[in-house]
């Protein structure tokens, strides 16, 4: 985790006061924090990111509001991805900052951005959420469908391995030895689980809301009415540690137990990576092809 850039030239004292005067409570460690408001804090946020020298390519929300399970207390998951000054990349001992971290606790706004050589390299190794930054549907700035043609580009078994993995953790961390367990945790292991299926089944990255991925019949019926309802009472905000739910317990053991059949089905339809094609994809962003 680093400042909004490790090569940040803000050493002079009164760049400092003056950033210090415009926003407040600001942390210069690990974490910059903005006491801005919500939504057009957002917006406030991607001017500063540029301000210091970057361009925004698009900035989108990301975890439960994007995902359809959203309350109005819900945090605001920014997700973005931006270009450094075309000189930065050239440096033969250039800084390696490449991840932008900003939190504003008041007004519940977590945003993270990726330089876009790091998302085009994570991209290419399939990682679910570089996919899912392109496939948002809630959009703060520019157009994240200036990558939709890296949605061909990505492996199944990539994301069907990543979408696994995010449901086991979950499980095993959250629900597997625990007495009581929050909701919300089933939701974060069923869609993984729920995504991890739908990849086995369409080859293709699945769509941001749960629900939309549980109309695709990858669960029972009866489970399926489960989780719905779980999804309802997150989105009224009407959640509390409770009782284990055995039916939903039942199906993550099952559905992780059995999880290597989709591996094999998978393997034998595998891609191979092409490096050429991501590395003219960076240049074309710079404006160098």
């Amino acid at each position: 985790m680093i400042n909004f850039n490790e090569d940040d030239d803000l050493g002079d004292e009164e760049k400092i006061k003056e950033l210090s005067e415009k926003l407040s409570n600001i942390n210069f460690g690990e974490v910059i924090v903005m006491p801005l408001g919500t939504p057009e804090a957002i917006q406030d946020i991607i001017h500063e990111v540029e301000r210091r020298g970057n361009k925004v390519l698009f900035a989108i929300e990301s975890g439960s509001r994007l995902w359809g399970m959203g309350s109005e207390f819900s945090d605001y998951d920014v997700r973005f991805v931006y270009v450094k000054p075309i000189k930065e990349y050239l440096k033969v001992f250039a800084p390696k900052s490449d991840q932008i971290d900003i939190q504003d606790r008041k007004h519940n706004i977590d945003a993270v951005g990726w330089d876009v050589k790091k998302f085009l390299k994570l991209a290419a190794n399939g990682n679910p959420q570089a996919m899912e930054w392109i496939s948002a549907d809630i959009v703060y700035h520019g157009d994240p469908d200036m990558f939709k043609d890296l949605k061909r580009q990505a492996s199944p078994l990539a994301l069907f391995e990543s979408y696994r993995g995010m449901a086991d953790s979950n499980y095993k961390r959250y629900i597997f030895d625990k007495v009581e367990v929050h909701p919300k945790k089933y939701l974060y292991a069923l869609r993984g689980i729920a995504n991890m299926i739908y990849v086995a089944s369409h080859l293709r990255i699945p769509p941001p809301r749960l629900e939309e991925v549980l109309d695709e019949n990858v669960f029972p019926q009866p489970e399926t009415e489960v989780i719905r309802n779980l999804i309802k009472d997150k989105r009224a905000g009407e959640m509390a540690k409770g009782e284990r739910i055995t039916q939903l317990d039942e199906l993550i053991h099952t559905v992780l137990s059995n999880s290597d059949a989709y591996v094999d089905k998978l393997k034998n339809l595998e891609k191979t990576v092409d490096p050429e094609y991501f590395n003219n994809r960076f240049l074309e962003v710079l404006g160098l092809r």
